[in-house]
């Protein structure tokens, strides 16, 4: 749960000025931020085809595409396991899961320096900016929004 709370942090930062309620109920979130934008089939071929691409992400676009696959892989490798509320966490399907399991440390480096921008897309619900709520308010808006997007 640490690693998704810091990923999902990185991922707020990552985006600027963010939702606020967001910021502040951080702990409360068991999903991801980041939906995984490739299907399966595109996945399991963009590791070959990115290794002979010319276009490199900058630095901090780089960090963050790789610290989401090192957590998605590992995510996917709990749901191979039987862990299937993964699934859920990182709002994917068993055959992206499979073709994550499966990545091996030099394709995540190379889709992750290669892939043109962010591996991901942010929740709808991170981008949406509102005045800050009563802090009573808070977990529950941030409940509510990230159920609806999902």
């Amino acid at each position: 749960m640490d690693d998704l709370r810091a990923l999902n942090k990185r991922i707020l930062m990552q985006m600027g000025p963010a939702n606020v309620n967001l910021h502040s109920t951080l702990n409360l979130l068991t999903v991801c931020l980041g939906k995984l934008k490739p299907s399966a089939s595109e996945l399991s071929t963009v590791a070959t085809v990115v290794a002979h691409s010319h276009h490199q992400n900058p630095p901090d676009v780089t960090a963050i595409n790789k610290e989401y696959l090192l957590f998605a892989r590992q995510t996917a490798r709990d749901v191979l396991s039987g862990y299937f509320d993964g699934l859920i966490i990182l709002s994917i399907n068993m055959a992206q899961a499979r073709v994550l399991a499966r990545l091996t440390n030099q394709q995540i480096s190379d889709i992750s320096r290669r892939w043109p921008g962010t591996i991901f897309d942010v929740s709808g619900a991170a981008t949406l900016s509102i005045r800050p709520l009563h802090q009573k308010a808070i977990p529950h808006y941030s409940a509510a929004m990230l159920a609806a997007a999902a």
